[in-house]
């Protein structure tokens, strides 16, 4: 999918992304998790503004709450969500924009470009994790609650 945007109703772009690719493996099926071969997003953006009343523009992306609908019937137990592993997850070229007008002296914000690559990941991981950014210039380790920061860069944004 590529130029994907979610705009408010002004027109201004809140969020979105140049390109999004996913590779879904088919060994879903034996492996009895959702299996991704591959993610990439690139040049993903998110452009938030706090007007001056307060309010969020982000929050436009929020559903409107309906009328007087009734509460749902209960469910029964809920069922564990499947399994989820990823082989690459690569963010490229992304930014996050920040803009507060809501005090006399605004503040502005850019953080750009956000780089960075997960190599087989999965929420309910044993044993090691381990990123490496794109810039090359840093790298993070992750050994069950302990996180190692192995440059002074930072090690998610180059």
């Amino acid at each position: 999918m590529r130029d994907f945007a979610l705009a408010d109703k002004g027109g201004n772009k809140l969020l979105g992304f140049g390109r999004l690719f996913i590779d879904f493996e088919l060994s879903s099926i034996w492996h009895r998790a959702y299996t991704f071969k591959q993610i990439e997003i690139a040049s993903p953006y998110v452009n938030a503004v706090v007007a001056r009343d307060g309010t969020v523009n982000l929050k436009a992306l929020s559903p409107k709450p309906s009328a007087a609908v009734p509460p749902p019937a209960p469910v029964a137990a809920a069922k564990p969500l499947p399994a989820l592993r990823v082989g690459t997850f690569k963010v490229s070229d992304g930014s996050l924009s920040y803009q507060d007008e809501s005090h006399p002296s605004q503040f502005a914000a850019l953080l750009k470009p956000i780089n960075f690559e997960l190599r087989d990941s999965s929420p309910a991981w044993r044993g090691g994790y381990s990123t490496s950014p794109a810039s090359r210039r840093s790298a993070s380790a992750w050994n069950g609650t302990d996180i190692c920061r192995c440059s002074r860069s930072s090690p998610m944004v180059s």
